[in-house]
């Protein structure tokens, strides 16, 4: 993979850890591995192996695709832990949130009070 791929994919990968709500240390743990290896694939140093893109894919609840080459986002986050699960989906959801205008909050949060 050239240069700009893999700062490209290292790009993706802060962003979804950032979208995720996890730490550069978080990921790391779960995946077994130092912080500066993340932080180095984050920044584009290095590639993580095809096991670890994988592995890291399934962590940020994305596609491997989405990863590797940047095609749209699959989310999907059954296989972690109901805590894991729990702090991604809290994160999306106050991403998606700030986005609506306050009457559409409003709305929002009237819906889910009612279910």
């Amino acid at each position: 993979m050239n240069k700009i791929n893999t700062h490209s994919m290292g790009m993706r990968i802060k962003s979804s850890r950032q979208k995720t709500g996890l730490s550069q240390s978080e990921v790391s743990n779960m995946m077994h591995l130092s912080r500066g290896v993340c932080g180095q694939w984050e920044r584009g140093i290095a590639n993580p192996s095809t096991a670890h893109l994988s592995r890291l894919a399934k962590i940020l609840g994305v596609s491997f695709e989405y990863l590797a080459m940047g095609d749209r986002p699959k989310i999907t986050t059954d296989f972690l832990d109901n805590k894991s699960q729990t702090k991604i989906l809290k994160a999306r959801m106050n991403t998606l949130f700030d986005k609506l205008s306050v009457p559409q909050q409003q709305n929002l949060v009237n819906f889910l009070q009612d279910i």
